[in-house]
Parts: structure tokens; C-alpha cells; sequence
């Protein structure tokens, strides 16, 4: 049963001693299907439902498209490849640097939050249409790139970072450069 838990009591009992359980814990309708154990004394486990465990509210998402929801999504996405969500420390400078986690953003031929190229979106089975409308779908290539390509984020930011990127001096958040 969703949201209950469930304690095993343990009782020496005989049959007879079973029934009055069963009927006074579940009812007499339960009791009458139980049938007395021949084995006088012997211990047995009863499962009685104890109080319900409470759960906290899933994290709602973010409004669909934002920068917020992109960043959700990918720390969402992040067991799916095998990674542990430290990996967003890695993730984000750099897609901070490439796009600003903007699902808009086109320097040249490149779109998107991980900023790839359609040839790589239709690789992967999405139509540029699909992709730019989309952080889910922008997400899902960037972090498949990354897998495929260097293994995981925290590795395509070395990477990153090795071929020139820098950081503003003004923004300690924002990354300039990297693929180059």
C-alpha cells in the first residue's frame, strides 16, 4: 500500500489465539478466513498496517523553457548516464559560457543551450524544429554529446576550459570561449 508502512509483530499464540488477533486488528470477516494452526504455541508474524509514512511533495518543475527548468531537467538526467549530480558543477559554467542555459540563443550555426548543430540534432533523431522548441530535447543531445564525446561533464570542462576559455572578471558565473 502507497504511503504505509508495515511492522511485523511477533506473538506466541495458539490457532484460537490467531482468530481473536486477526478479528480484532482487521475485522471479524478476516478472522473467519483464517483457519486455527494445529501447532499449538509456536511463534508467528502477523503484518499489521501501521500509521502512513508521510512524503514530502515532489519539487515542483520550473516554468517549462527557462533557463531554471533547463537546469532541473539536466540535474534530473544526470543518473540516466551514470553520473553523480556533482556533474552540475560542471555542467553549468559551461552552459552558462555557451548559451546562458537559453533555449534561444544562435551564435552562427550554433543553437541552443549546448549550442550544437542541426547535422548533430538529426543525428540523434530530432528535427531542428523539435530541438529548438524544446530544453528537454536541447538537454538530451548536449548531455549525449558529452557522454559520447568526452564521458561525462565534469571531463568536457577540462576540455573546455584547455582550449582558451576564460572567466569575466566581472561575472565569476560567466565563461567566455572553450570549443575553440
Amino acid at each position: 500500500m502507497l504511503g504505509t508502512r508495515t511492522r511485523i509483530r511477533l506473538f506466541a499464540a495458539t490457532g484460537g489465539a490467531v482468530i481473536a488477533t486477526l478479528a480484532a486488528v482487521y475485522g471479524p470477516a478476516s478472522a473467519a478466513q483464517a483457519s486455527p494452526a494445529p501447532d499449538e504455541g509456536v511463534t508467528r508474524a502477523m503484518v499489521v498496517p501501521s500509521a502512513p509514512v508521510k512524503v514530502a511533495p515532489a519539487v515542483p518543475a520550473p516554468k517549462m523553457n527557462t533557463p531554471e527548468y533547463a537546469r532541473w531537467y539536466a540535474e534530473g538526467q544526470m543518473a540516466h548516464y551514470g553520473w553523480k549530480t556533482s556533474e552540475m558543477k560542471c555542467l553549468v559554467p559551461m552552459w552558462i559560457g555557451e548559451s546562458h542555459w537559453d533555449i534561444h540563443e544562435e551564435t552562427g550555426p550554433y543553437i541552443g543551450i549546448p549550442q550544437t548543430t542541426p547535422g548533430v540534432v538529426n543525428d540523434y533523431g530530432f528535427s531542428e524544429s523539435e530541438y529548438r522548441e524544446s530544453a528537454d530535447v536541447q538537454v538530451t543531445v548536449g548531455l549525449r554529446y558529452i557522454n559520447e564525446r568526452y564521458g561525462s561533464p565534469c571531463a568536457a570542462w577540462q576540455f573546455w576550459k584547455a582550449q582558451g576559455a576564460w572567466q569575466d572578471s566581472a561575472d565569476p558565473n560567466q565563461w567566455w570561449g572553450g570549443w575553440y
